[in-house]
């Protein structure tokens, strides 16, 4: 009997694609896609000027397999899609939604999940984002601030603003939310999820699956470095690993030698005396030189390709890249669109990029006496990143309980009290 509902089902499919063809309809590609591929494809999509209108499940619940058809989206409306969500969590989903001014489009269950796809009424933009009064201020302050300012917020999970300010020092290109910016030492927040992505991916290394595990020991992929290195990729990342900052000047000019001469060089320094690993937050960014030797001799291909091919490629986020010459790439040294940033926490806080239980862990200090957790400060309520230097200012700002966010990244400095006050005042706002 399973059998001939599987035929019955991919005979409707069938001829269910033949009638959306001759209506000007897009079908998927006729081969399943997996739900990272489903994503992809979805995100593609919507900024070609598609909508997804259908949406089909094959093979087990354990690993499901899509097939979606599209059609042109003339009326530019956003979409929202979650591709796992239980029977008691779709009922939340579905009133969420349709507060924000979205309906229910289409939907296919899967033993006890449901993967849906809402579309903005034809009135328009979702409540929230017609609220969403920014840009007077940004405006304002925009012309105080030499250079260029882009901004992006999240409010319950989803992007509701998203935006580029004035022209870029030199070229007078204009500013938008796609605009490539450094990252600076929030750098650090995004190796925080891209760590705890290679957790919960099983990579291919060689041939070989390989799993990634933060509690282990650095040495345990790194045996050259010194016994007295207790710490576990964990520490690097919450600034608990009792390193020393050394001589920055002495760091440079081990340029040449890359990644792994760097490591070498900091891993021979001495450490914080009566230091216990995992317990007290001293900030070294350096420490992110070894997450990246741990990861790279882990997986067997340099950081930025890991970067590329475990996050920045399948989730849609472009301008997320290590930059040119990188000495501490996941430390100081990433770059990104206030675009990639506002998508990414968008996947985080909806559970796809990490998984509803692994995104949480994402904030949760250790202990009380925690500073720092995957990269991020912890500023109460907040999880933050900052970064200030002459070419440039970033701020980062979640509450993870409200799944809310505030992202400014500048070209030139502004004064750090004033963009700070900046920051909170919008972040109130959502």
């Amino acid at each position: 009997m399973p059998d001939v509902l599987l035929l019955l089902r991919r005979f409707l499919l069938a001829w269910t694609s033949v009638f959306l063809l001759q209506s000007q309809f897009l079908l998927a590609s006729a081969e399943p896609l997996s739900a990272e591929q489903l994503r992809t494809e979805f995100n593609r999509r919507l900024l070609e000027g598609q909508m997804l209108v259908q949406l089909e499940t094959q093979g087990q619940p354990e690993s499901p397999k899509f097939l979606a058809a599209w059609q042109d989206n003339t009326h530019h409306r956003n979409q929202i899609i979650r591709l796992r969500l239980h029977r008691d969590e779709l009922r939340v989903e579905q009133l969420r939604n349709r507060d924000k001014g979205f309906r229910l489009l289409a939907s296919t269950e899967y033993g006890d999940f449901t993967a849906a796809v809402w579309v903005e009424h034809d009135a328009g933009r979702s409540r929230f984002a017609q609220a969403l009064n920014f840009s007077a201020q940004l405006e304002q302050f925009s012309r105080r601030l030499p250079g260029a300012l882009a901004v992006g917020a999240l409010q319950d999970g989803d992007v509701v603003f998203s935006r580029g300010y004035g022209e870029r020092t030199g070229t007078r290109e204009p500013i938008h939310a796609k605009t490539v910016f450094p990252l600076l030492d929030a750098s650090q927040a995004v190796a925080g999820v891209l760590a705890l992505r290679l957790e919960q991916q099983q990579v291919t290394t060689a041939g070989v699956p390989f799993n990634v595990s933060l509690n282990w020991n650095t040495r345990d992929l790194l045996p050259s470095m010194p016994a007295r290195h207790t710490h576990r990729p964990l520490d690097l990342l919450a600034h608990t690993a009792c390193l020393r900052e050394p001589n920055r000047g002495h760091q440079h000019s081990k340029l040449g030698e890359g990644l792994f001469g760097t490591a070498r060089y900091l891993w021979d320094q001495p450490l914080r005396p009566a230091c216990v690993p995992g317990v007290l937050s001293f900030y070294t960014p350096e420490g992110f030189v070894l997450l990246g030797a741990f990861l790279e001799a882990g997986l067997g291909k340099p950081v930025g390709d890991i970067l590329r091919q475990e996050l920045s490629e399948p989730f849609n986020l472009p301008g997320l890249t290590a930059m040119p010459d990188a000495v501490n790439p996941l430390g100081l040294d990433l770059q990104a669109s206030v675009d990639d940033l506002s998508r990414m926490l968008a996947l985080i806080f909806n559970g796809e990029l990490l998984g509803r239980a692994r995104w949480r862990r994402l904030w949760n200090p250790a202990n009380e006496h925690n500073d720092y957790v995957h990269g991020w400060r912890v500023q109460g309520a907040l999880r933050a990143q900052q970064a200030d230097t002459p070419s440039g200012s970033v701020r980062l700002l979640v509450h993870p309980t409200k799944r809310n966010a505030l992202l400014v990244l500048s070209q030139q400095s502004a004064k750090p009290a004033e963009l700070d006050a900046l920051a909170m005042e919008l972040l109130t706002q959502l």
